[in-house]
């Protein structure tokens, strides 16, 4: 019976030291969201100097003083990210594969329900890599837009408008836009993210 018990004590103790390895890498991050509206600029045509021009992240501005219908800064950890994971990951409907660690996108969906806004979205499975994307939010955040034909110094160009939402990932105050899908990046302690409605314009 002794050894036994003590089979049975050692084989609890290995379990409780071998929890901590299964444990997501992201748990212990804590990131702070913002759903802002304006924050990237439109792109277009510079005729001043003849140039096609990206959209731009507007790092200058005050998050606070663009946030999007009535919402408030999020600061979300880990863990609380991936309880939400059977809420969030449905929204970007991944199939199989899902990693234990938060991602950029898990963290978006969060904050928006943590406003009070419903996500729809979906999964990219045609380019590489695959991922995941929120589309619209409503109330008020479902993107428009159109397109037209445009002649800039003798060619013709498909001009595209409307607005969309956009990802920035800050760390240290500075800004970057990923060139990749939000759910390409897990989060990381200290991060900013922002997902932003904005106008904008392309040519091709």
């Amino acid at each position: 019976m002794r050894k036994a018990l003590s089979l049975f004590l050692a084989l609890a103790m290995i379990i409780c030291f071998a929890v901590p390895a299964f444990a997501a890498d992201t748990d212990t991050a804590t990131v702070t969201v913002y759903v802002t509206t304006g924050m990237f600029t439109p792109g277009g045509y510079d005729p001043d100097h003849g140039t096609f021009l990206e959209q731009e992240f507007r790092n200058q501005e005050t998050l606070s003083d663009h946030l999007f219908n009535g919402c408030e800064a999020a600061e979300l950890d880990g863990v609380t990210i991936a309880a939400m994971f059977e809420f969030t990951r449905p929204v970007y409907g991944k199939e199989a594969n899902y990693s234990e660690n938060a991602n950029v996108l898990d963290a978006i969906i969060c904050a928006l329900m943590a406003n009070g806004l419903e996500a729809t979205g979906g999964w990219d499975s045609v380019n590489v890599p695959n991922g995941g994307y929120v589309h619209s939010v409503t109330p008020g955040g479902i993107p428009t837009g159109g397109a037209t034909t445009e002649t800039i110094n003798g060619v013709e160009y498909t001009k595209y408008y409307g607005n969309g939402w956009r990802i920035a990932i800050g760390q240290n105050g500075v800004f970057t836009t990923p060139a990749l899908y939000g759910t390409s990046y897990n989060i990381e302690d200290g991060m900013t993210i922002v997902f932003d409605l904005s106008d904008y314009v392309i040519y091709e």
